[in-house]
């Protein structure tokens, strides 16, 4: 939008005729933009707005859970693994040494 009219510049009344048209044009662009962000305030505080920010919150955050109990199981299993085969070993040792003692 320019800012301003340079009157200095008008010299005929083609130039204000001109000018008022350049500047109602302008005006409606910016009434144009000031309706569309008025239809989106309104928006903005509907419910089904709201519903949809908590949803897409909460599909962000139950993502994070699941990445979060996937490494915990994977990390469990690891652990479980390693320790039934330290239990085995375990076992395997105390045998050895019940036959030959």
């Amino acid at each position: 939008m320019k800012s301003r009219v340079n009157y200095r510049q008008i010299k005929t009344l083609a130039d204000v005729r001109a000018e008022r048209l350049r500047i109602a044009g302008e005006l409606d662009g910016v009434e144009e933009r000031l309706n569309d962000d008025y239809r989106r305030i309104t928006g903005m505080f509907s419910v089904g707005y709201v519903v949809e920010r908590v949803t897409t919150g909460a599909g962000k955050f139950y993502s994070a859970v699941e990445w979060a109990m996937t490494a915990y199981n994977i990390v469990r299993s690891v652990i479980g693994k390693y320790k039934e085969a330290s239990a085995r070993r375990k076992e395997a040792t105390d045998d050895e040494t019940e036959t030959s003692g």
